[in-house]
């Protein structure tokens, strides 16, 4: 399959400049051109739930305009490339049928303009260590039925050498750059445009790939789902620090990708593949703090203020809380634009784009379907055997706590197999498992809130203080019942047929998703 290995990074004025420094390095000069990109799908939007973009640029280039007909699958730094020459500016669904758009043109279909991308590109040749590079840098704007958003992005692509100078020189723009590393396409950010969703958290995982798909094949999409709802989150984040669904939503697409690797791990043993999981912790735990405040804030202080306006000591304990929010937001936002999550995030691009690194041989090359329905079917077991009812109903919470942690990542990495399943048996599986967490949720939240308002009471033993921090304690006790329904809630779970059994050895995975 062509391909190209390419890595975006997002930037401002400075950071372009820095870049254009950077290249100088490595580059006698820089060549300028204009780009006028138009991207086509069919009436039905076929091409998108295909995973795969078409667009025809027009490159103002010394005396003639060139016309290149450009399909993209894919995502991530890695992504499947086809190109082909024509005349004018009219797309040709006779070339694109040769490329695995064939799949989703079929019949008479017919293309459509849905945006423009217009940009000044300025352009340079990396050379170091063997490796040919080409570094982009893109000012410009996307049009989508009047709706205008800007553009400013460096790019890097390996034209030919080895890999390993690719990375090194990406580190090295990375940390003189400053900026983050963006997997959200032109063609991504031109359909959220015109769907009106640009500035707009992105809750949902794009995820595309074959039901015959290899382990990698498999691993290598998931990532690049993930880095993509990451980075339309982590850009809102950088706008607005204090955008309370930006960090939630970029915490979804943290612990999902953990939940890829805890998914993947029996096939990736290797050291790299643990330091990549440990360095999601580290993320992880930065937007779990600073979300947690922002629920404890958003909700359970304003429902005490609401219901008891004249308690004395009601507004002291709301400020200490904002105070408490606004330390984990800080450190947060440090964490965010740190180079250590700069370079987590190239990791992890990398990671996908050449997984041999993590995957044993034969591992790499299994049926996804067979792994993903062994690793399932243990997690599941857990989560299921009976002893769980007894956790559910006691009275430890640190073990009710894990096995809520259980079910929140088995539900996380289910949605990695929705390709290969029948629609209504996923939605079965993954409801079964939001109530049953869901449940359990209930009963952890008036427990860390009774643990949170103790500490708030410890440092703050004032008279006022305290009687308003036990009135929060009793509105947010779990309510009665709650247990009985986290069992009722467990017993449906025992009762849902597993998805995955149909994913039989004897058949390609997915087949039985058709």
């Amino acid at each position: 399959m062509p391909s190209e290995l390419e890595i975006k990074l997002r930037v401002d004025s400075a950071a372009a400049s820095r870049m254009a420094a950077f290249a100088a390095r490595y580059a006698s000069g820089s060549k300028t051109t204009r780009l006028h990109s138009t991207y086509f799908d069919d009436g039905k939007g076929r091409l998108a739930r295909h995973g795969l973009e078409l667009r025809v640029r027009r490159q103002d280039a010394h005396e003639e305009a060139q016309f290149v007909q450009t399909v993209k699958s894919g995502g991530g730094a890695s992504r499947g490339e086809w190109e082909t020459t024509l005349d004018d500016e009219r797309p040709s669904i006779a070339a694109a049928r040769d490329t695995p758009a064939k799949s989703a043109l079929r019949g008479k279909a017919k293309l459509k303009p849905l945006f423009v991308v217009d940009v000044e590109r300025a352009i340079w040749t990396l050379q170091r260590d063997g490796a040919v590079i080409e570094l982009a840098l893109d000012c410009g704007e996307i049009v989508a039925e009047g709706e205008r958003a800007p553009i400013n992005e460096a790019e890097l692509e390996l034209k030919s050498g080895p890999l390993a100078a690719f990375q090194a020189i990406a580190r090295d723009a990375l940390d003189v750059s400053g900026a983050s590393p963006s997997f959200v396409s032109k063609g991504a950010r031109g359909r959220r445009l015109r769907a009106r969703r640009d500035g707009r958290v992105e809750t949902g995982l794009d995820l595309n790939f074959e039901s015959e798909a290899t382990a990698a094949e498999a691993f290598a999409a998931i990532v690049a789902a993930c880095l993509k709802q990451e980075s339309i989150n982590h850009e809102l984040l950088d706008a607005d620090p204090a955008h309370v669904e930006a960090v939630h939503e970029m915490r979804v697409a943290v612990r999902r990708l953990r939940a890829a690797l805890s998914l993947f791990k029996p096939a990736m043993p290797s050291a790299e593949a643990g330091r990549l999981a440990a360095e999601l912790k580290w993320m992880s735990d930065a937007l779990g703090e600073a979300r947690d405040r922002d629920v404890f804030i958003d909700k359970p202080m304003r429902l005490l203020q609401r219901r008891h306006p004249d308690v004395a000591g009601v507004n002291a304990l709301r400020e200490d809380f904002a105070r408490r929010r606004d330390d984990a937001h800080a450190r947060l936002i440090a964490a965010v634009r740190s180079p250590r999550f700069r370079l987590l995030l190239l990791d992890l691009a990398m990671a996908a784009a050449a997984p041999s690194a993590l995957f044993e041989r034969q591992a790499a090359d299994a049926p996804f379907g067979a792994l993903a329905a062994q690793e399932f079917a243990r997690r599941l077991k857990k989560v299921r055997r009976r002893k769980a009812a007894d956790v559910i109903g006691g009275s430890d919470e640190r073990h009710r706590h894990r096995l809520r942690i259980a079910m929140k990542k088995l539900r996380y990495m289910i949605e990695f197999a929705r390709p290969l399943a029948r629609a209504k048996d996923f939605e079965r599986m993954s409801q079964a498992l939001r109530r049953a967490q869901k449940s359990l949720g209930v009963i952890h939240d008036g427990v860390a809130a009774e643990q949170a308002l103790a500490q708030a009471v410890n440092n703050n033993p004032e008279a006022d203080f305290i009687f308003a921090a036990g009135i929060l304690r009793d509105e947010l006790a779990p309510p009665p019942g709650c247990r009985r329904l986290a069992l009722d809630a467990h017993a449906a779970l025992r009762r849902t047929r597993p998805f995955w059994k149909d994913f039989r050895p004897s058949d390609p995975p997915g087949a039985q998703a058709a």
